[in-house]
């Protein structure tokens, strides 16, 4: 398998098409297409265009390249602070219900939030649960405890 079947590879499982494709990496039209077709002399890639395909394709560049190596892009959390600001509201107490249902919430533009909004987030959201709890008569939820497992 060289790097056009790895490209074709990569564009059928996440349902591309080539010409989508030399859209989303931002190079010109029939580059994907000729690149996958073996079509070395006309291809006229560079690594910057592969670079490209490859973080359209959302695939480790090592992979499309050499095969080597795991296929998906591992993903940092786009959310840095994200794991912070949770951290934060454990130690605050606030409850671990509302914690996972804000870190679940889609964000646009992630990176803009810093930790302060996150935490307001945690905040309003177990305000709001209990809120509904007091509605509902319904008892609030347990935090968990940790426990210790025991030397024998």
């Amino acid at each position: 398998m060289d790097l056009g079947d790895r490209v074709k590879q990569a564009r059928q499982l996440r349902g591309i098409k080539s010409t989508e494709l030399d859209r989303l990496a931002g190079v010109s039209q029939g580059t994907t297409s000729r690149l996958e077709s073996k079509q070395r002399g006309k291809f006229g890639g560079t690594a910057t265009t592969v670079q490209r395909v490859a973080k359209a394709l959302r695939v480790n560049m090592e992979w499309l390249m050499t095969g080597q190596g795991p296929m998906e892009e591992t993903e940092e959390d786009p959310i840095p602070n994200r794991a912070l600001a949770a951290s934060i509201a454990r130690d605050g107490g606030v409850d671990e219900e509302a914690i996972r249902a804000v870190l679940g919430m889609p964000v646009k533009d992630a990176e803009a939030r810093t930790v302060l909004w996150w935490i307001d987030a945690f905040r309003a959201r177990e305000a709001f649960l209990a809120q509904e709890r007091e509605i509902t008569g319904a008892a609030p939820a347990k935090k968990p405890t940790r426990t210790r497992a025991r030397a024998t």
